[in-house]
């Protein structure tokens, strides 16, 4: 299945202010939802998703619903890439409700 995730690089907070953050839709193919937020999680952890799989203490039997509030719980402040929505052809599978307007008002 195709699915679809778009998030921003996080530019200006990583690099203290300078530059300019970028918002990137990526287009991957899944068996499942479970995989398509494992890799959310990847990118915006910056880890391969075996690293992440190695993290969770049951693995790939962690929930959906866990993997979406691991998706949630992250520091925009950090400087890591932030996953803005994930979609499976047309269905938001998972969507924080930011958008490129909201985030430019809000963190830059």
């Amino acid at each position: 299945m195709k699915y679809t995730i778009y998030y921003t690089d996080n530019w200006r907070c990583r690099n203290r202010g300078s530059g300019r953050d970028d918002f990137i839709k990526e287009v991957y193919e899944f068996e499942n939802d479970k995989d398509a937020l494992l890799e959310g999680i990847s990118l915006q952890e910056d880890e391969s998703v075996e690293d992440i799989l190695e993290e969770l203490d049951d693995g790939y039997e962690t929930s959906e619903e866990e993997l979406k509030r691991i998706l949630e719980d992250t520091d925009y402040g950090f400087g890591n890439p932030v996953v803005f929505w994930i979609k499976n052809g047309s269905k938001k599978i998972y969507d924080t409700g930011l958008t490129r307007t909201i985030w430019n008002r809000e963190f830059n």
